[in-house]
């Protein structure tokens, strides 16, 4: 499904993406996809840019101790509402990725967010998983 068959005619896609490739691979595979060479530590973007900002499967590969700077550019980027879906834990956990270390890590992310931006409101939490398509995502 479309991400606009889900946000609704009139919805503007913007992303952030560091490698070239997969650039170029997300904008053949939308058309109408604005995507921007960055990263999450320093978003190409205003304060209060967008009504969602989200990640699926980004922080997780963000060092524990990196993380409240990626979070902190996220929140000022969304001007309403935050979607992280990410592999949950209730602590840090780091989790061996492709035989590699420290490059994956669960941990509950709205936790952290939470007591990053005291303004926040979690709305929804639930979990994802092989039958909508992901990997056991919350």
């Amino acid at each position: 499904m479309a991400v606009e068959n889900v946000l609704g005619d009139g919805c503007e896609l913007f992303g952030v993406e560091p490698n070239k490739l997969a650039r170029e691979d997300a904008r053949k595979s939308n058309p109408s996809l604005q995507i921007a060479a960055g990263h999450a530590f320093s978003l190409p973007y205003d304060k209060g840019s967008f009504g969602l900002v989200f990640t699926c499967g980004v922080l997780i590969h963000i060092s524990p101790d990196d993380l409240d700077l990626a979070m902190t550019e996220i929140y000022d980027a969304s001007s309403r509402y935050i979607l992280a879906v990410e592999y949950g834990a209730e602590e840090v956990t780091p989790v061996l990725y492709r035989r590699h270390e420290q490059l994956l890590w669960k941990s509950d992310f709205a936790e952290q967010y939470q007591s990053l931006f005291q303004d926040l409101r979690l709305i929804r939490h639930g979990f994802w998983g092989p039958d909508e398509g992901l990997d056991n995502t919350h």
